[in-house]
């Protein structure tokens, strides 16, 4: 996914990718959504361009290492 809303559409902010990052490794927030199971082990995230992370302060990286650690 594109790590600002600066490299182009697919954007999706930080706090939404939380949410998901939730119900995927902890089956909670899943909202509407049922999945057939939980992932705890999931190792990361990539993001589609770290350049343009950089731009925006490293939102997306500082975001997601605290959640993974």
């Amino acid at each position: 996914m594109p790590a600002s809303a600066g490299a182009g559409n697919g954007h999706v902010v930080p706090a939404e990718v939380g949410k998901a990052l939730d119900c995927l490794t902890r089956a909670t927030g899943c909202g509407g959504c049922t999945p057939h199971g939980s992932w705890p082990a999931l190792g990361g995230l990539m993001a589609w361009s770290v350049t343009w992370d950089r731009l925006h302060h490293d939102e997306f990286a500082a975001t997601f290492a605290a959640y993974f650690g």
